[in-house]
């Protein structure tokens, strides 16, 4: 079978490194009917830079006539040795001198193969050879998932535990009115609350993040996920919500109609992505403390959530605030947090098939706007 009659976005790609013009043309020849794409070149040059930029799940390279000393092979082996993403991706040498074995294994390369090829031989060989470190890939990643989650398990309890037992403590203390009535107990007891409430919101954001990474998040929305009104859930939020942003001097508008647009997600994780998002719009509002919440129809069957503030503004810094530890309002304000809240926000809307980001608000702030897409959008 030719491989135009294959999906070559789904065949493995080999990277075929060789001076000899024909040797090249029949590895390649041999590397395509075992359904690889190959792609060869004659430059060890251009190799090193094609490996650096470009995935590969082989190499074939020639090592005959290099010495082992001082050689653009050994640079390109070192060179692949120490990318992390070929780790499990073999590399194969090919020579018609018998002598270039025991170089090849000094180099210490996956296999050797005897010029002139054997094309059945050759093609079993690399199959095999492919197909055992594919296992390989997959048997550590699967044990890396493991260990992951137990240890997310672990500080996860190992976490929460004590900072639970540190809020219960606190709440005794702020119900105890006779020591309130001294005012320096009372700050204390202020700043006790805000660097518990600050940890706990740190800790939580990280154990998300990681949950993310790991993928367990993704398999609770694989689990969880339902058809849902994103309306319904503002609506519902905002209902908690609205006495405390009161409280703290704000106004809310809010314009939340999908039209009663249904779209699958995960209940859990838009509230969390509220949350954060609330937290940043509260946070970043000292002065102007105006709070928009907007949900709307978007195509055919998706919604748009909004959260806009009359803040300090995002400015030229949308992009640097999604990436972990990152908070662009530094130089501003002297804000709580460890910069994890949007990245959180960034990694479930993902999970659950969506899009985020943020932009200037005009007449100052910023928006955080989410999009998620129906079925059919």
């Amino acid at each position: 079978m030719s491989t135009e009659q294959w999906d070559v976005s789904h065949l493995p790609r080999a990277l075929v490194v060789h001076p000899d013009p024909q040797v090249l043309s029949d590895l390649c020849q041999i590397l395509e009917l075992a359904h690889f794409v190959a792609e060869p070149t004659d430059s060890l040059e251009e190799a090193c830079g094609r490996v650096i930029s470009e995935p590969f799940e082989l190499i074939i390279v020639e090592v005959a006539h290099l010495s082992l000393e001082l050689n653009d092979t050994q640079g390109l082996v070192s060179l692949l040795r120490g990318l992390p993403q070929y780790e499990f991706v073999p590399v194969v040498s090919v020579s018609d001198d018998p002598g270039a074995a025991v170089r090849a294994a000094e180099l210490g390369l996956d296999l050797f193969v005897r010029l002139p090829l054997d094309s059945i031989t050759f093609s079993t060989e690399i199959v095999r050879l492919h197909r055992r470190f594919a296992e390989l890939q997959r048997r550590v990643a699967e044990e890396q998932r493991q260990f992951r989650q137990r240890i997310l398990r672990t500080l996860s309890h190992e976490f929460r535990t004590p900072l639970v037992g540190i809020t219960l403590g606190l709440e005794l203390l702020e119900d105890m009115e006779d020591l309130k009535a001294s005012r320096h107990v009372a700050r204390a007891i202020d700043s006790i609350r805000l660097g518990t409430d600050r940890l706990l919101s740190s800790v939580l954001d990280f154990l998300l993040c990681q949950q993310i990474e790991a993928g367990m998040a993704r398999r609770d929305f694989d689990a969880l996920k339902q058809p849902l009104s994103a309306s319904s859930i503002v609506n519902r939020y905002l209902d908690e919500h609205r006495d405390p942003l009161l409280a703290q001097g704000f106004s809310i508008v809010q314009e939340v109609d999908d039209g009663g647009t249904l779209v699958t997600l995960h209940r859990h994780h838009i509230t969390l992505m509220l949350d954060r998002l609330l937290n940043n719009a509260v946070k970043f509002s000292p002065e102007r403390k105006e709070i928009f919440f907007g949900v709307a129809r978007e195509g055919a069957s998706g919604v748009r959530i909004a959260i806009a503030d009359r803040g300090i503004g995002i400015g030229e810094n949308s992009e640097m605030a999604l990436h972990p530890f990152s908070q662009p309002g530094r130089e501003v304000l002297e804000q709580q947090g460890c910069g994890l809240g949007l990245t959180v926000v960034d990694g479930l809307v993902r999970i659950n098939r969506g899009s985020f980001r943020l932009y200037p608000r005009e007449g100052g702030g910023t928006i955080a706007e989410i999009v998620f897409l129906g079925e059919d959008g």
